[in-house]
């Protein structure tokens, strides 16, 4: 399975803009062909310049020239093009200024300097011009060819002529429906040996596969490696997921991989309440028949060492693989060993290159190949490093750049222990560079996620000079196997990151140091520009570029220790990161932001900031069945609020909410009257109350009348029945709430009525998910209320319409609707989905009507 849907977008999207591109370079080179034979006219030779001048502003702000030759082949055309232009101009005045008699003279008779020029200019030969057509259509032959190579239609990103985008590059925005493109695995350019590990992987189609060894063993390439022979082998779906060596992730990993294998139909939005057990079951037995390979890199805080099985969501998602049958591969790489006593399940544990595979590796790396006075060298190297692919790949790229440099190398290996080698070894790398490279490495290692070059360039934001500069220290780092390329080899940009060895290196040794701090907070001012940027151009959408740029700016702040920052940040992008679906990235910032709080403080964090993310993440995680591990800092919180003050009656109100959610509605109705007491008693002019969540406590416990009474907000319950809802400017969770009650009171008639208005104010208002999701859960209160009155036949026409709703939006509730369809006793409907709607909507236009 392939996701037909979101390639076919993204396809129509690249080829607009690639149009938009050859469109400019077209009129280009037709002017380079008509202007030396053509007689226009001063006021079209001005036009034609200005549309040339246009032109090249506007591929110099849009397009992402990844190669040097590509920005220089078009800078050499637009250059070439206005020379023409100028000469066709020049001419024109001459004739002009000839006709009519007005050429200046010089005091002694003859032509003035200016004008001897512009005759001179005017008056070139033809030759001259045929000379610069023929460079012209060189340059644009170039550029083509480029085009063609190397993914180059793909490479050259040229923007839409929407005024939301233009002031924005090419390399910050995202479509924002394609959120659910996987993740690149890492680009492998020189690949020897691991054929025994490469036919393992091949041996098992389906199941779990864990590639273990330590740091440096090449794990993420060599499942890179096998999954690019999958793909040219046969077209099937994969997907790759990088999980960067860091907890709280993997449920969101999951969540996307969802959607991807749903070609967008099902979003982290509309699944983000559900937990890892139902996820990993949706999972399976949604892709029950695909055939693919899904890889979850670096999952090392997923692993039990002592047991030597994953844990926490991991050990949920595994056992789930195991259990059921199904088509999928799934692969994860991490450290620590793995051992699972199943049939289904493989453990492929790296050890280092032999020294036959070194021997091979300095073969392709080195110009020319080993020679014959190396090859005793590259064996004391193989022992010293016991065949480490990452050292020799480095130690490789060193001699290939200085052939000189292999004794000075072994003589450093030998100097220190088996464990301080790699740090020498990356020590002395390090002060071989150039202060450019340098500050481009320190600033990756900081950065936390794989970045495309423009970007990467965008955040140093000119600290290692032109951007000519900056490509030749890159490339010098690539080179030398610092950096890893992260790519498909198909249409998306490659991205690029440091090697997770490589990174503690650099923060390691720089931890502490006042340059850390100055080049972190030049990375987040950086970052802020790029996020106001993007914010002002997002418009009603939230694209996934400008939230990647809010987390990094979160990471930032948090390295610099700026929680406080840091918790501001999550606070005001808390609505977009829901829309999104990715709760689980706002939970793991938050709470590393509740880990840095000194709690002895009285007031950790200055204004309401620490409150409304302490509301936030302690709603998300009760939600997200995290109950256990929200205690201990609700408590720390606790400790830290005043009673009688306003801060007091916002903790009442969360501790009422968290108890409500989990079912403990005595504790729950306890803080929700402690806080109404409190509000009532002190008089304190604040938002902070706890009366609608203790009236949703009240009401499940079985205090209907006093829940009703809050919800019915003064007015009887005669005139909720009676009254027009269209013109009552009521709110239909209003009718839904009231509804409620009296249905768990028993008047299931009245409770339909007001149900009914609640569905009918809902198909009035503006399209959004969340009307959706609300939809859905009025035709199931209807259903249930009528399954009660005996009406088995209406009933389940709501059933299945409430599980229609839901189906694309939220599946776990769909299965609720369908569950109890079940118990009904009935076959599911013949009826179309869309047909169940229409009879729906016509019982409900009935019922309001009376």
């Amino acid at each position: 399975m392939t996701s037909k849907t979101a390639k076919y977008r993204t396809s129509v999207y690249r080829s607009i803009r690639f149009a938009l591109g050859i469109v400019f370079l077209v009129a280009l080179t037709l002017g380079v062909l008509v202007l030396p034979v053509a007689p226009i006219g001063r006021a079209t030779t001005l036009l034609l310049l200005l549309f040339f001048v246009l032109a090249f502003m506007w591929h110099r702000k849009n397009a992402n020239w990844e190669l040097y030759a590509k920005r220089r082949t078009i800078a050499t055309l637009y250059i070439v093009g206005t020379g023409l232009l100028a000469k066709a101009s020049v001419s024109q005045i001459v004739q002009r200024v000839d006709i009519f008699g007005e050429v200046s003279r010089s005091p002694d008779g003859s032509d003035s300097t200016s004008v001897a020029f512009l005759l001179a200019v005017a008056s070139a030969p033809w030759q001259v011009d045929i000379v610069l057509v023929l460079f012209g259509l060189t340059t644009l032959g170039l550029v083509l060819y480029f085009l063609r190579s190397d993914g180059g239609a793909q490479r050259i990103e040229v923007s839409l002529p929407f005024a939301a985008e233009r002031s924005v590059p090419a390399y910050l925005r995202r479509a924002s429906l394609d959120t659910y493109d996987s993740d690149l695995p890492p680009l492998v350019e020189t690949w020897v040996g691991r054929e025994r590990e490469l036919g393992l992987l091949s041996e098992i189609s389906r199941g779990v596969i864990a590639i273990t060894g330590i740091g440096g063993q090449g794990k993420s390439a060599l499942a890179a490696t096998f999954l690019s022979g999958l793909r040219e082998q046969s077209d099937l779906f994969w997907d790759w997921r990088d999980c960067r060596e860091q907890a709280d992730r993997f449920r969101l990993q999951l969540m996307s991989v969802i959607q991807h294998a749903t070609d967008g139909e099902v979003t982290p939005a509309e699944i983000a309440e559900a937990n890892i057990g139902w996820l990993s079951r949706y999972f399976f037995r949604k892709c029950s028949d695909i055939r693919g390979i899904v890889v979850f890199d670096n999952v090392d805080h997923y692993v039990d060492v002592e047991q030597s099985l994953f844990a926490s969501s991991v050990s949920t998602f595994v056992d789930e693989a195991l259990r059921v049958d199904h088509k999928l591969l799934v692969v994860f790489t991490c450290r620590p060993r793995i051992s699972y006593a199943s049939v289904r399940f493989r453990e492929i544990y790296l050890r280092g290159l032999d020294s036959v595979e070194t021997m091979s590796l300095f073969d392709k790396k080195i110009p020319g190949g080993i020679k014959k006075e190396q090859r005793t060298n590259v064996e004391r190297i193989h022992k010293l490093t016991k065949g480490h692919p990452l050292w020799l790949n480095i130690i490789a790229a060193q001699i290939s750049r200085n052939p000189k440099s292999e004794l000075q190398i072994i003589e450093n290996l030998e100097a220190g222990s088996i464990d301080e080698r790699s740090s020498s070894m990356l020590r002395s790398i390090w002060n071989a560079l150039h202060e450019r490279q340098q500050t481009i490495l320190s600033s990756m290692a900081e950065l936390p996620r794989a970045l495309e070059a423009e970007m990467l360039y965008e955040y140093l934001d000119g600290r290692v000079g032109s951007h000519n500069r900056f490509d030749r220290a890159f490339q010098g780092l690539r080179a030398i196997s610092l950096i890893i390329e992260k790519a498909t080899g198909g249409h998306e940009a490659s991205r690029f990151e440091l090697h997770p060895m490589v990174r503690a290196f650099v923060r390691t040794s720089y931890r502490n140091s006042t340059e850390r701090r100055e080049r972190l907070g030049s990375l987040l001012s950086r970052c802020e520009v790029i996020v106001a940027r993007l914010s002002d151009n997002e418009g009603n959408t939230v694209s996934i570029a400008l939230l990647e740029n809010v987390t990094t700016k979160a990471e930032l702040q948090l390295a610099m220790g700026n929680f406080e920052d840091c918790a501001r940040t999550l606070v005001e992008n808390f609505d977009q990161m829901v829309v999104k679906g990715i709760t689980d990235e706002f939970v793991r910032l938050a709470t590393w932001v509740l880990d840095a709080v000194d709690w002895n403080d009285q007031s950790p964090i200055e204004d309401e900031t620490l409150d409304l993310l302490m509301e936030k993440v302690a709603h998300l995680m009760v939600e997200m069945g995290m109950l256990e591990r929200l205690n201990p800092y609700l408590d720390s919180y606790t400790a830290t609020v005043t009673d009688g003050t306003a801060r007091h009656i916002g903790l009442c109100d969360i501790r009422t909410y968290v108890s409500w959610f989990s079912g403990n509605f005595d504790e729950a109705i306890a803080w929700g009257e402690l806080g109404e007491q409190q509000k009532a008693k002190s008089g304190l002019d604040t938002d902070n109350d706890t009366s609608h969540n203790l009236a949703l406590a009240r009401r499940d416990s079985g205090d209907i009348d006093r829940a009703l009474k809050y919800f019915l907000d003064g007015t009887s319950l005669r005139n909720a029945l009676t009254e027009d809802h269209k013109s009552s400017k009521r709110d239909h969770s209003f009718y839904g709430n009231v509804g409620r009650c009296l249905a768990l009171r028993g008047q299931f008639e009245n409770a339909l009525d007001l149900y009914a208005m609640s569905y009918d104010s809902l198909q009035s208002s503006a399209t959004s998910q969340r009307r959706q999701l609300n939809l859905g859960y009025a035709a199931y209160w209807i259903a249930e209320a009528l399954n009660s009155m005996g009406k088995k036949g209406e009933a389940l026409l709501f059933y299945e319409h409430a599980s229609s709703l839901w189906r694309r939006r939220a599946p776990q509730k769909a299965e609720e609707a369908d569950d109890k369809r079940l118990r009904v006793g009935y076959e599911s409907s013949v009826k179309a989905p869309e047909d169940i709607a229409d009879l729906c909507r016509a019982w409900v236009a009935e019922r309001v009507a009376i």
